[in-house]
């Protein structure tokens, strides 16, 4: 007969003395790990939650092994790693104690739905960035949050966060929000503090439009019920009555708004398209360089300072304003009352 030994090395033995529950869990008839978690990145973060010490022999970690309601419910943190980003938060709610969630999406896989936290009122740390949420609503009643970052998501409304009175710090940027008004009460935005509340890179495609004569809108409201100036490149576009925007020039075109505090970005982006306009908004640029148009009688008398201007330079905005600029006063011109004073006259 041939009898084996088997020899556990100081740190494995270590662990076998560690953790004498699980081993009487094992034998135990119960929910698995992969049961009461779908996502096996979940169910893997809870694991090492209970065992800290398997992150040092992945291999033993084992998600077929019965775990407890009783010892879900002393997990207080849980984060999940880059090599396995949690997808689905299916069973999350199993965790009834746990304080402060982390998860951060990346190409492995990314959180889209929130409803399992909704019932998880004891949370006061959330942080999910770079996922794919939308739908704010399953956080409407987690009041207890103290700290909230759902940087670079899809979020259009902010609406369900209104109630969350305890917030003392909120990040929003990388988002689709337009309207911060449900946001005044919070603590975090009423400190006026960047480093507690941030929005920034409000991002939001427009459809097509035109340069001939067609303007764009995106209307952005402060938590206080301002609304936030448009601002564009001169050259590109001018901001009219009402704070849209014409646009001057085809292409991707970019509107930026931007409150006082620095803490709202937005942007709207648009395809433009039709051909290059010149207005007022591209003379006014330049407008130390430019002199009005003068017209002059028979005599060389000024009969008007027309509001027409000619721009110095030989650039193609230039080209462009001058010749747009006499052809007006000509027309001018031809439309005075006439006046025995006023013939063969001249511009200049």
């Amino acid at each position: 007969m041939c009898l084996g030994v088997l020899l556990l090395s100081p740190a494995e033995s270590w662990l076998e003395d560690r953790h004498p529950v699980e081993a009487v869990t094992q034998a135990e008839v119960g929910v698995s790990f992969q049961e009461r978690f779908p996502d096996p990145n979940l169910a893997h973060a809870v694991y090492l939650e209970l065992y800290p010490e398997k992150t040092l022999f992945p291999e033993r970690v084992n998600l077929e092994a019965p775990v407890s309601a009783e010892q879900l419910a002393t997990i207080i943190t849980l984060a999940d790693t880059p090599d396995r980003p949690i997808t689905d938060l299916t069973g999350i709610q199993q965790l009834s104690h746990l304080k402060t969630l982390h998860a951060e999406g990346n190409e492995g896989g990314r959180i889209q739905q929130l409803a399992p936290l909704a019932s998880m009122k004891s949370l006061e740390h959330l942080t999910l960035r770079n996922e794919f949420i939308q739908d704010l609503t399953p956080l409407a009643k987690l009041t207890q949050l103290q700290s909230l970052d759902l940087s670079f998501n899809r979020i259009t409304s902010v609406q369900a966060l209104q109630e969350l009175t305890q917030l003392q710090t909120l990040r929003l940027t990388g988002n689709q929000v337009t309207d911060f008004r449900p946001l005044e009460a919070l603590p975090a935005v009423q400190a006026k503090d960047t480093n507690r509340f941030e929005a920034l890179a409000q991002t939001i495609q427009a459809e097509e439009t035109k340069t001939t004569g067609e303007t764009s809108q995106l209307v952005v409201y402060t938590p206080e019920g301002e609304q936030i100036t448009a601002n564009v490149a001169s050259s590109q576009g001018e901001v009219q009555a009402g704070n849209t925007v014409r646009w001057l020039q085809p292409g991707d075109q970019m509107v930026q708004y931007r409150d006082s505090e620095t803490q709202i970005v937005a942007f709207l982006q648009q395809n433009v398209v039709g051909e290059k306009l010149v207005t007022k908004q591209v003379r006014s640029v330049l407008s130390a360089n430019v002199q009005p148009i003068s017209i002059l009688n028979a005599k060389g008398e000024l009969i008007k300072q027309d509001s027409c201007v000619m721009m110095a330079g030989d650039s193609d905005a230039a080209k462009d304003v001058n010749e747009a600029s006499i052809k007006a006063a000509l027309q001018k011109v031809s439309e005075l009352v006439p006046d025995i004073n006023q013939h063969r006259g001249t511009i200049r």
